[in-house]
């Protein structure tokens, strides 16, 4: 872990050096062989002397790189390597490779006041310089070809994550705007219930329905809400079902205010409560008790809803129903298959308890919390 960390921190100083500092170390190899060369096949040339010879001799061969790096944009590496694309690199290698002798013969005839041409025709060893020139080039183009292909890479790559974003993104708004239509089926049911069996209470509950709705159906919600938030929602939620069912109805909540702080998506707290309202405590004559905790445990937000509801044999006899199917799957787009989990248990007159742990993301709207921990009691 020590060794990642120190290679991290390192792979990020070197990110911030200037390129015209990287292209000076990478070429200073060369310019450390050249030195040595000299100094052992012209045995009258100084150290000084050596250095600078190099100096020139080295800078020529990085400036030259530079229409290199073009041409290795312009004539990209083909998928199938073909006779012309080495021919056509050869060419270039050999103007590469007789530029950059050109070069060296010209300072070496400035110092020795004599003509180039003639130092370049009397050279025992031009052969062997041409080769290097050749080699020289090769390094040149393949270090080209690997960074250029590094970039393509990683370009793809930003391109391919904007992309599955954007798709994460649309697959959320379509599996929200599908919610949308069936919760207000179902709060419209409830409402109908209420005006045959008591109106009185069914103007209240139209009062909470309009929060319900103004939550459910705003377009500027985001993909994460505070947990506070979706609390207030399911609150209002269960306001409206408590009209409804009266004393039936009983609801312990413990939730931590620091649990309340942090990002959760919408719609995920309300189906799972509204889901232990109609297939648990609705079944039972004499009603029952649904229960709401949340805790951060280390890097995770745990949310508990229980009933002591009907229940059943196995979980196939008690469906997901439309809100917890789109939940679970709103949950996989956003946070991965594995980086969120909705765990179900139930037994026949034991009731259902279902536990959805989170990534625990502090949420970004910083507005302040009410304390509502036992809120409903």
């Amino acid at each position: 872990m020590a060794w990642g960390l120190r290679l991290a921190h390192i792979a990020g100083m070197w990110s911030r050096v200037p390129v015209v500092v990287k292209v000076a170390l990478a070429w200073m190899p060369f310019f450390v062989v050249w030195v040595l060369f000299i100094l052992t096949y012209a045995e009258s040339a100084t150290l000084t002397e050596a250095i600078l010879s190099s100096s020139f001799t080295i800078a020529g061969a990085a400036l030259l790189g530079v229409p290199v790096w073009w041409l290795a944009g312009r004539f990209p590496w083909p998928e199938r390597v073909h006779l012309p694309f080495y021919l056509l690199h050869f060419v270039f290698g050999s103007v590469y490779a007789f530029t950059w002798l050109s070069i060296g013969y010209v300072m070496a005839a400035a110092g020795n006041e004599a003509r180039a041409f003639d130092l370049i025709r009397n050279s025992p060893v031009l052969g062997w310089q041409y080769l290097t020139g050749l080699w020289l080039y090769g390094f040149v183009a393949g270090t080209s070809y690997a960074l250029r292909t590094r970039e393509q890479l990683q370009h793809q790559e930003r391109v391919a994550a904007r992309a599955e974003a954007v798709a994460a993104q649309a697959r959320l708004r379509a599996l929200r705007s599908q919610l949308n239509p069936h919760f207000l089926f179902n709060a419209l049911h409830s409402l109908s219930v209420l005006i045959q069996d008591s109106p009185k209470d069914a103007s209240r509950a139209v009062d909470r329905l309009g929060e319900l709705l103004r939550y459910a159906l705003d377009e500027n919600t985001g993909d994460r809400v505070m947990l506070s938030e979706e609390w207030d929602f399911t609150k209002a939620y269960l306001d409206v079902e408590a009209i409804r069912f009266g004393d039936r109805l009983k609801i312990v909540a413990d939730l931590d205010e620091d649990a309340l702080a942090r990002a959760v998506p919408p719609f995920s707290v309300q189906p799972l409560v509204e889901n232990a309202v109609r297939h648990g405590i609705a079944l039972k004559p004499v009603g029952g008790t649904i229960r709401i905790t949340a805790r951060v445990e280390g890097d995770t937000l745990v949310v508990t809803v229980s009933d002591d509801g009907a229940g059943a044999n196995d979980f196939s006899e008690r469906s997901y129903g439309h809100g917890l199917r789109s939940l679970q799957q709103r949950l996989e787009v956003a946070y991965g298959r594995d980086g969120a989990t909705l765990r179900t248990e139930t037994t026949l007159h034991a009731g259902f308890h279902v536990v959805l742990t989170l990534p625990s993301g502090i949420a970004s709207n910083d507005g302040s919390l009410d304390d509502l921990s036992g809120a409903f009691g």
